[in-house]
């Protein structure tokens, strides 16, 4: 028989904790053991004061809102345990299990509680808010004003004056009780508060710890409780009768603690420690990183203090940042980089590259610069440069449109945008335009040179037209020649100037014309306002077990969003309109798709490779769902379409044999038994029952992606997940 000690001396065992424990007892107990080893930590967060508005209505005291709680999910790593036995001795089951109690007891308090607190200690001035330097060892003289400086530091960061605890080795806190600095310490000292807390010093309490127990080189720690966090759970002490091999009793014990500082908290603890005890920040050079000898580093994407970051990573220094040994490559690629020349992407694809002293030397009747691609502030300053001093061809129109207002804001003060206009460069409002055909879009069998991403046929427009990328500064040079021209070309030795253009540091921010959110009262009282040409949006039905269509449509490979949804003025001012956009589905690819479709009902678009490439305009999938189509079966398909796809519940299938693509016409009838269960295997077989075979087709999808296509794309997906949490 096993007794169970965690739980029939649980009081004893966390009483005795915390006596024993310099720590327990002295941090934040906001938080709530959520799993096994998981904890969640709830911080507060209050709101912004706002002048009393003595005409606001309901408003007069700002809006309303919900006072919130930071939650953090934490994960205890310390997990400990230990094993010993006792002799019988005596063998009556309440002597027994009381000499397992206080061997439990003895060890807890001999090694477990030192071993949490010195890893506690540690983890604390690791992650203090504060970790100041000393380039000497503290004495007597100085001591008490290196403690005023910690607690000047809480102040500042406008740590409550309660709950501060000041934990010194018996060395510094012997300097403190000899301080002449501080008269009457040692009279302080003699009230005894706790155990090993001694007295205060600038109000706060002073708890003297063993040497070993803060890390080397750290003098002293000041922590507030609020600031810190210390969770302990004991999961298993138990005392076995009689095991085998054993006369008497064998305990065993396991717990789990960690310790942490709170990031929104951190403020409030200040360490002070030798100098060069901090690591110098690491050095990136030639692919490896350097930190002093195995350094481990801690690293975030987003800018924030890894040390607080549930998305932080580890990385150890001194190593090279190389591949996984023995990992394989779908493809690679060598780039000599001495080798690089200004390109061109020419009609009609964006891949279809050549060097741009290649290109036949066209006249240009258009050059655009900018878009939401190529548009940054380096890239607009550069292409500026160019034309300092210069002049547009007289033959071209030329145009530009920046990506944001902070960049245009910041270009303006700079002068950049004056070089611009005073070349005869006309500036675009920021918004969408030239890239989708809204406005400039080329003359009739013109040649246009842009510095947007695409250039498929009809792209901008004008199917006739010819359209050429290149990099702005480029283009601008084109834009003064008249023809295809570089930089270098145009500015000689002066283009050195383009390599001086730097990304501004930080952005002006002026966000008064963004629209505050309301509250939630007051967001069900609004009303949608909606003109005789915007209509809800449709939502597609869940599929079902069995499929059974007919092919509305067969395309060749590389089929543009462009093909499915024409980009142009008239065709996005029908954007919120899908029954009447629809009529346009496949509009220049094949005219008659949208009422054939819309006459079947419900179909199948077979597809060849790269299917959907282009723009991530999700029109693209709403127009032919709203049309009944169910799935799109083709060689490959574009990620981002693929994406838009599944969240508007057409299921995108790709075939197992790209040669039975050849192998099906339009109008053949398809037929899939059991299509919701085959779907979890990722393999759908599928028979053409026209002509009487079989073939498969497969899904290249994630779980989260099954699971949306499975409810009929993302809206039913996220109604069904509200549906769910409100059980």
């Amino acid at each position: 028989m096993a007794i169970n000690l965690a739980s029939k001396y649980s009081d004893q065992i966390a009483e005795v904790f915390t006596r024993a424990s310099f720590i327990k007892g002295k941090t934040a107990e906001t938080f709530d053991l959520t799993g096994v080893k998981t904890l969640k930590v709830y911080t507060p967060i209050t709101v912004e004061e706002v002048d009393y508005d003595r005409d606001g209505g309901l408003a007069r005291y700002g809006d309303v809102a919900e006072m919130q709680d930071v939650v953090q999910e934490l994960t205890m790593t310390q997990d400990k345990a230990f094993t010993l036995t006792i002799d019988k001795g005596n063998n009556l089951d309440q002597n027994l299990v009381k000499n397992a109690a206080d061997m439990l007891r003895l060890q807890l308090n001999e090694k477990s509680t030192p071993a949490a607190d010195k890893y506690a200690f540690r983890r604390f001035v690791t992650m203090a808010g504060t970790i100041a330097e000393s380039a000497a060892k503290p004495t007597k003289a100085d001591i008490i004003s290196k403690i005023a400086d910690a607690s000047q530091a809480l102040d500042d960061a406008l740590v409550p004056d309660d709950n501060r605890y000041l934990y010194l080795t018996s060395e510094m806190y012997k300097l403190v009780c000899t301080s002449d600095e501080f008269a009457g310490v040692d009279v302080l000292a003699r009230q005894s508060i706790a155990k090993g807390v001694c007295g205060e010093v600038f109000g706060m309490h002073v708890v003297r710890v063993p040497k070993s127990y803060l890390p080397e080189d750290v003098y002293f720690l000041v922590a507030h409780k609020d600031a810190v966090l210390m969770p302990y759970k004991i999961a298993d002490a138990k005392v076995h009768e009689d095991p085998v091999g054993v006369s008497g009793a064998l305990i065993e014990g396991r717990h789990y603690y960690d310790a942490y500082v709170l990031g929104a908290k951190c403020g409030g603890v200040y360490a002070l420690v030798a100098a060069d005890t901090v690591s110098d920040a690491p050095v990136v050079a030639s692919g490896k990183i350097t930190a002093g000898s195995g350094a481990a580093i801690r690293y975030t994407l987003d800018g924030s203090d890894p040390r607080y970051s549930d998305s932080a990573k580890d990385y150890i220094a001194d190593t090279a940042l190389t591949a996984d040994e023995g990992c394989d490559y779908d493809e690679e690629m060598e780039l000599d980089l001495s080798s690089l020349e200004p390109l061109c992407a020419c009609p009609h694809q964006p891949d279809n590259v050549i060097p741009l002293k290649d290109v036949e030397k066209k006249k240009v009747q258009q050059v655009f610069i900018g878009s939401c691609t190529n548009a940054s502030y380096s890239d607009i300053a550069k292409a500026a440069l160019v034309f300092q001093g210069r002049h547009v061809n007289e033959n071209v129109s030329c145009t530009c449109g920046i990506s944001s207002r902070q960049i245009y804001v910041q270009l303006m003060r700079d002068g950049y945008l004056e070089m611009l206009i005073n070349a005869g460069v006309r500036l675009l409002e920021l918004a969408c335009g030239p890239c989708c055909a809204i406005g400039q879009s080329p003359a009739t069998n013109g040649v246009a040179v842009r510095t947007s991403n695409r250039n498929f046929k009809g792209r901008a427009g004008n199917p006739t037209a010819e359209i050429y990328l290149v990099n702005p500064e480029n283009a601008a040079a084109t834009a003064i020649v008249g023809t295809f021209a570089t930089a270098e070309e145009v500015m000689g030795a002066d283009l050195e100037r383009l390599a001086q253009v730097k990304e501004p540091e930080e952005y002006p921010i002026e966000d008064s014309m963004i629209i505050r959110p309301l509250s939630e009262e007051e967001a069900k009282k609004v009303e949608v306002v909606r003109g005789p040409n915007i209509k809800p949006l449709p939502v597609p039905e869940a599929p079902t077990q069995h499929l059974k269509a007919p092919i509305s449509l067969k395309t060749v490979d590389n089929i543009t969003t462009d093909d499915i949804t024409p980009a142009s003025a008239e065709f996005s001012s029908m954007r919120s309109n899908i029954p009447l956009m629809s009529q346009y589905c496949y509009h220049r690819y094949d005219p008659s798709f949208a009422s054939r479709a819309k006459e079947m009902g419900q179909s199948i678009i077979i597809g060849g490779e790269n299917y959907g490439q282009g723009s991530s305009r999700e029109h693209a999938a709403i127009n032919p769902m709203y049309l009944g189509v169910k799935a799109v079966i083709a060689k490959s398909i574009a990620r981002i379409h693929k994406g838009n796809l599944i969240n508007h519940g057409i299921i995108p299938m790709v075939f197992a044999d790209p040669a039975d693509y050849d192998r099906l016409d339009m109008e053949d009838v398809l037929e899939i038994d059991g299509l919701l269960d085959q779907m979890q295997s990722r393999e759908v077989e599928i028979a053409d029952v026209t002509k009487g075979f079989t073939f498969k087709a497969r899904l290249e999808l994630s779980d989260s992606e099954l699971e949306v296509i499975s409810c009929g794309g993302q809206l039913r997906y996220l109604k069904k997940q509200l549906e769910e949490s409100r059980k």
